[in-house]
């Protein structure tokens, strides 16, 4: 298991790769929406919903860090797809780590009557792409069959 890029032989990638990768662009997009105080449209609340970070009062304490892990999920969100796209395993690692944090933090928002619906939905098809057999194998992920652990188990008699 190296970083190194891939051969030419294994550079076919698999649709979750490609659609991983978009997701990350995806998020960083929205996290600059937010950051810039877009609205992409006014008319349509659920777009409201791809809002990821609070939104505490302006000038406190709570609104500069919150900024501050804004831009930094950004910064991470487009290293993270780039480095998807080009087959890089500490991509994959780190996709399901900003992911399954996200995903918490979404979960959080919709506790606390604020939901981010469009943001746990970019998550949600993440955490199932990065799940699959396929892409996992991609980034070099042992496929784990259900022959080789049958093999694997001890039974004591």
């Amino acid at each position: 298991m190296t970083d190194s890029p891939l051969s030419a032989e294994d550079r076919r990638r698999p649709l979750g790769v490609v659609i991983l990768s978009g997701l990350q662009i995806v998020r960083a997009g929205f996290l600059v929406a937010q950051l810039a105080g877009l609205s992409l449209s006014p008319e349509l609340a659920w777009l409201r919903g791809a809002a990821q970070l609070p939104d505490p009062p302006e000038g406190t304490p709570e609104w500069f860090l919150s900024r501050g892990v804004g831009f930094a999920l950004i910064a991470a969100s487009l290293v993270l797809g780039v480095g998807l796209f080009t087959g890089r395993r500490w991509a994959w690692i780190g996709s399901i780590v900003i992911s399954g944090l996200s995903l918490a933090l979404a979960l959080g928002a919709w506790w606390d009557n604020h939901p981010v619906y469009v943001a746990m939905a970019i998550n949600v098809v993440a955490v199932f792409y990065l799940n699959q057999r396929d892409v996992g194998a991609y980034y070099g992920e042992a496929a784990d069959v259900p022959a080789d652990r049958a093999g694997s188990h001890v039974v004591g008699q």
